[in-house]
């Protein structure tokens, strides 16, 4: 009871879990029909195309009911549904657009602020230099998936798919605050793997 509590699954939801995982529908649509509505919004601010929204929306609540019987409970239900969708918009954004830049230490005081950052892929690469984006972005990838999730879906939203500091804050409805500190914190622990896995990645460019 008092572990319920501490994460916020009530009986109600329990029991819906527990009936829709034995297959029944109308508890499973009254399970995700709650959180429908947030989750498309969020959704839609990755997307930013209704289609692929509603979509994404699609896939992650088929990807929560197969895995629901994994659902623990170590985190609020609507926590966990939110980033099952946001796992699902991201491949969606994935399957229509390009990344030609990626960030490991991107300043976020000021979005409009240039720095020297060590970049993982140019943004017009040579013949050879083709192959060896490939591997690095390969680790990159690789690492992002060591990291907690709060910290690798900071990442990913901020320094791949370039969303603005706030706007990545109101998609994962955390605080800037807290938004920044995972980004911070994951910068750090993915700069450890990169350079363990391949050493210095790219090359410092100073700001103009």
């Amino acid at each position: 009871m008092e572990a319920r509590e501490a994460v916020g699954l009530n009986w109600d939801e329990e029991r819906l879990i527990r009936r829709a995982v034995e297959g029944d529908q109308e508890a499973r649509e009254a399970l995700f029909g709650r959180y429908r509505s947030s989750l498309y919004q969020t959704a839609l601010r990755i997307c930013q195309n209704p289609e692929d929204a509603e979509d994404a929306v699609q896939d992650g609540l088929l990807a929560a009911f197969r895995n629901l019987r994994q659902f623990k409970a170590r985190s609020r239900f609507s926590t966990w549904l939110m980033r099952v969708v946001i796992n699902a918009a991201l491949m969606q954004l994935r399957r229509r657009r390009a990344h030609p830049l990626l960030s490991i230490d991107q300043d976020d005081r000021q979005d409009n602020q240039q720095t020297i950052a060590k970049t993982v892929l140019d943004a017009r690469p040579g013949p050879e230099e083709s192959y060896a984006q490939k591997e690095r972005m390969e680790i990159f990838a690789r690492g992002i998936r060591t990291l907690p999730w709060a910290q690798g879906i900071a990442l990913w939203l901020r320094g791949v798919e370039g969303f603005p500091l706030d706007e990545a804050a109101r998609i994962l409805h955390v605080p800037t605050g807290t938004l920044k500190s995972n980004l911070h914190r994951g910068r750090a622990r993915l700069a450890a793997y990169v350079q363990a896995s391949s050493g210095p990645v790219g090359q410092a460019s100073a700001a103009a």
